[in-house]
């Protein structure tokens, strides 16, 4: 795990670490959260994280990266940012529980911008120019990925239209969806459109492996829900 600490510096939490986490991914809708507790970390590095305020300031947003997994390169299971740090030792137990409330990537609803768009751009371009704005206000450091073709084909606005909200907000309504859902959602700070009859289409995905994949069980599914521990 690496994060940012209160001077921006990263510090690493590395194995041999105890860790408790639930990562919430909802494909539905706009923001994903994470809760991270490591156990027994050093005095000093939990002084360097500590973070008791959701401040949404530019210059106390805190990144997280957290990678886990078996062998030596774990995959990166989560990246957002940090909204709030504490350390605890409960009552009777000799040990410290410092606690990571997160949100991937967060932070988007805070400010409210105008974006212009101009005839002959498509979403996607729309989208592009929203998020130049949301990075150059250091809200987030969001990168677009898989593009649907409703996003991506001829152009989508036939005349100039000002769009005014925070960037949620304004995202969308570039999308056609609704702030309980939609046609987008984000993974590890990456901004994926796609509406919600289409599909990943990717070989690289990795093989859930009873053998390799350290599940726990058998995978099981329901509808379009996969299952699995």
């Amino acid at each position: 795990m690496i994060v940012q600490d209160v001077y921006g510096e990263l510090q690493t939490l590395s194995y041999p670490l105890t860790l408790d986490f639930n990562v919430t991914r909802n494909t539905m809708g706009g923001i994903q959260e994470a809760d991270f507790t490591v156990f027994n970390v050093g005095e000093n590095k939990r002084k360097l994280l500590a973070k008791n305020t959701v401040d949404f300031s530019p210059n106390n947003i805190r990144s997280i990266y957290c990678f886990a997994g078996y062998g030596p390169n774990p995959p990166l299971l989560f990246q957002g940012q940090v909204l709030t740090c504490n350390s605890v030792r409960e009552e009777g137990s000799p040990e410290w529980q410092t606690n990571f409330a997160c949100q991937d990537p967060g932070l988007l609803p805070v400010k409210s911008v105008s974006l212009a768009v101009t005839p002959g751009m498509t979403k996607r371009q729309a989208v592009e120019k929203l998020i130049g704005l949301m990075n150059q206000e250091g809200l987030s450091t969001v990168k677009l990925g898989v593009i649907g073709s409703l996003f991506d084909s001829q152009p989508n606005f036939l005349r100039s239209i000002s769009f005014n909200g925070s960037f949620l907000q304004i995202l969308n309504q570039l999308t056609g969806g609704n702030l309980s859902g939609g046609n987008m959602f984000f993974e590890n700070q990456t901004l994926n459109l796609m509406q919600l009859n289409e599909a990943f289409s990717d070989s690289s995905f990795d093989t859930l492996s009873l053998t390799e994949g350290g599940i726990l069980g058998y995978p099981y599914f329901e509808q379009t829900w996969i299952f699995a521990n």
